[in-house]
């Protein structure tokens, strides 16, 4: 819920979200960025850091916070995801398609319950 001074590198994953939206929020800056996806596409959340962690690429430059809608997890390469089944796959000349929204928002103390697709932000 707080994200610290660092130095941090850290991957987590958040399977079968309940929602499919997130928010981060600096209060004291007033702002916020907000997601809301498909989550018939993506049930999936990864939630990465990287602070001021000394290796590459950014060599203790980065100050970096993200949440990524992910149809599978965890990250241990397409073959392996076949494995269990946590793969999409597309036949010849089949196609999906989804959606995601992004909405910036003037943060405050007040935590966000909901992100809808046309990017309102709920508190």
């Amino acid at each position: 819920s707080i994200v610290g001074a660092g130095p941090v590198e850290r991957l987590m994953y958040l399977p079968d979200r309940g929602a499919g939206s997130a928010a981060l929020r600096d209060p004291e800056r007033g702002r916020g960025v907000a997601l809301a996806w498909d989550r018939t596409a993506f049930p999936h959340a990864w939630l990465w850091q990287q602070i001021g962690g000394g290796g590459f690429p950014w060599y203790g430059r980065a100050r970096i916070v993200a949440i990524e809608p992910q149809s599978s997890w965890p990250a241990d390469g397409l073959a392996e995801a076949a494995g269990r089944g946590r793969a999409q796959v597309l036949g010849p000349g089949e196609s999906c398609g989804s959606w995601l929204t992004i909405a910036l928002f003037a943060a405050d103390e007040r935590p966000v319950t909901r992100v809808a697709r046309d990017g309102t932000v709920e508190r």
